[in-house]
């Protein structure tokens, strides 16, 4: 059986699909609202319930569900990129290793919100205020710097078209991450709590990094095809492998007594 990837329609589909993630969960916001306001009751649970399922700035939703998949299919690229140059000793394969460690973290942070657990405490040993209320963003920001300084060297001396590709990428998630987050946090501290208009925001934040992440799995798909090559996934038989090390070991003694 051989499957064949295609880097651009990949990314065409996926793109696709977490946009139309985020339109959903801002319009089913936006339905809610008008429910609410217009007939001066509680939305029904039908619609409470479809809103929540598809709401993208919520844990245990489809749209979370969707990022943490993707962050961990960049993960699976990463294993390949990072095994591949650890056989042949490669420089920098400690870096690709890293990568692989920071994806998967990232994952599962997704899906447990591992950051936002960081907010109370911070908040409340360092009292942020305005863009950086929500106080993780501050984390946020010394991980990248310190990123930045210890890859700097393995961005260079990447191939100059996945060079920027990846570069576009970080520029996504990070500015969905941290940016444009940081006006959401500043928005939540002007209301007060929710609204749409920070809904909206998160809305956008979400999608940025979801685009940011697509991006760079479609960066990893064309640095495999163009460096990697042909990959090839086998499920070892340890019968199979008993057998083929007898015959290794049968081979030369059989060789030996032909000789003599």
């Amino acid at each position: 059986m051989s499957l064949s990837l295609n880097p651009r329609r990949i990314a065409i589909v996926l793109s696709v699909i977490a946009i139309y993630l985020g339109s959903h969960s801002i319009v089913g916001k936006y339905v809610e609202d008008a429910v609410a306001l217009n007939r001066g009751e509680t939305p029904s649970y039908a619609l409470e319930t479809m809103v929540r399922v598809f709401n993208i700035n919520r844990e245990s939703s489809v749209p979370t569900w969707f990022s943490s998949s993707i962050l961990l299919a960049a993960a699976a690229l990463l294993v390949v990129i990072a095994r591949f140059h650890s056989q042949r000793q490669a420089p920098y394969v400690r870096h690709w290793w890293g990568l692989v460690l920071i994806f998967l973290y990232f994952s599962l942070d997704e899906s447990a919100v591992l950051h936002e657990k960081l907010t109370e405490p911070l908040q409340d040993a360092l009292q942020p205020q305005g863009a950086l209320y929500f106080a993780w963003i501050i984390v946020g920001i010394a991980f990248v710097l310190v990123f930045a300084l210890a890859y700097v060297r393995f961005w260079l001396r990447l191939p100059a078209g996945i060079r920027w590709r990846f570069l576009f990428a970080a520029a996504l998630y990070i500015g969905g991450a941290v940016v444009i987050e940081g006006v959401g946090a500043n928005r939540w501290y002007e209301d007060d709590g929710t609204s749409l208009i920070y809904s909206t925001i998160g809305t956008l934040e979400e999608i940025f990094e979801m685009l940011g992440v697509i991006a760079f799995i479609y960066a990893l798909l064309i640095y495999i095809r163009d460096t990697v090559g042909e990959v090839r996934i086998s499920v070892e038989n340890p019968a199979a492998l008993d057998i083929q090390q007898q015959l290794d070991v049968e081979r030369p003694r059989e060789i030996q007594r032909r000789e003599e």
